[in-house]
């Protein structure tokens, strides 16, 4: 990272962009999430592999907490991989025509302790983003998909619908401001199934 010329520094979406990393870049990110089923932290990886797909290696790790018969729970627990697939179909122009893509991903219930998901789940997303100012002024992200998952005890197939919107304003040189709405986030297990959209 320090050898590298350009790196910078932003908050990872919920809501996805229609924007590819680009042919042999790499863009690594990691975030915090506390809820009040624990800490998670993330980590994930995307791959340009050509200037219209990209791929998202990701994985989880940190402390579930949950309760049985009135009594908490602490423990250690990860799970790993989430793969995903983005392909883009038309990139954002200027003042102009939002740029088109999907993502397609899967997560894999792999790991220990309470964060290893139910059973296989999958999720796809049709992203658009719009931009406002030559210089990426505005940006405006929304994404609309659904997810699903299979439960290995009970074989229910839980279908969810996630969608959100979010805009990214720039203030000064590096500097700028976001904010999102969104329902569900796709890289949770199920999500989108009974969830209330979330401001962030």
């Amino acid at each position: 990272m320090f050898a590298a010329p350009p790196v910078f520094a932003v908050r990872p979406f919920i809501t996805d962009d229609a924007a590819i990393t680009g042919f042999k870049r790499s863009e690594l990110a990691s975030w915090l999430f506390v809820s009040k089923t624990g800490t998670e932290f993330w980590h994930s990886a995307n791959l340009g592999l050509t200037d219209w797909c990209e791929l998202t290696v990701a994985g989880f790790w940190g402390r579930s907490k949950y309760e049985i018969n009135g009594e908490t729970f602490k423990e250690p627990s990860y799970t790993l991989p989430l793969l995903q697939a983005k392909l883009l179909f038309r990139a954002y122009e200027p003042n102009g025509l939002p740029g088109i893509g999907i993502a397609v991903g899967a997560d894999m219930p792999w790991g220990k302790g309470a964060f290893v998901p139910d059973g296989y789940a999958a999720f796809g997303c049709l992203l658009l983003t719009q931009c406002f100012g030559n210089n990426e002024n505005v940006l405006i992200h929304a994404q609309a998909g659904g997810t699903y998952l299979k439960n290995k005890e009970s074989k229910e197939n839980l279908k969810g619908l996630v969608f959100g919107i979010g805009t990214q304003v720039k203030v000064y040189r590096g500097f700028h401001l976001i904010g999102e709405v969104v329902n569900g986030d796709p890289y949770e297990h199920g999500a989108g199934v009974g969830h209330s959209p979330v401001c962030k």
